[in-house]
């Protein structure tokens, strides 16, 4: 059994989906809270292959230094896109909440997990949304980055 990196805080949140609850989890990264700089905000979605994203979100919250929002990838499509859009849309609004920089929005994912991360980036910019950064290899980044 691997132990998971350390990191500050974690908490379950539950947001208004469009056909019930949606469960996400925050990850907050060592050092971060009052009196610090904000880090930014990655809204992650790990995709329906993950059995448990708990551990790569951790690794990227302590890698990257981010507040992390990690959101399910349900099925059917439609249903995805619509909560990963809620999820998006709440993070945005609360990422000052958050301890995250609301000027530093990012998004990413794994598998399926990507491709939602990317059509709600596209769709963010298509109807005036604050500024997301889609980060289309995040893993990859991190690894060459903190060798």
């Amino acid at each position: 059994m691997t132990s998971s990196p350390p990191f500050t805080r974690r908490a379950a949140v539950q947001l208004r989906g469009t056909t019930g609850p949606i469960w996400a989890r925050i990850y907050w990264p060592p050092g971060s809270g009052p009196g610090r700089p904000p880090p930014p905000l990655l809204i992650y979605f790990a995709g329906s292959e993950a059995t448990d994203p708990d551990p790569e979100c951790r690794q990227l919250c302590l890698r990257g230094g981010l507040v992390i929002l990690a959101g399910p990838s349900t099925s059917p499509y439609d249903v995805a896109l619509a909560d990963a859009q809620a999820i998006v849309g709440w993070a945005a609004d609360h990422a000052t909440e958050l301890e995250a920089d609301p000027a530093r929005l990012l998004i990413s994912g794994r598998g399926d997990g990507l491709v939602l991360a990317t059509e709600v980036s596209r769709i963010a910019g298509d109807e005036g949304w604050p500024e997301l950064l889609l980060l289309t290899d995040l893993a990859t980044t991190l690894e060459r980055t903190n060798r």
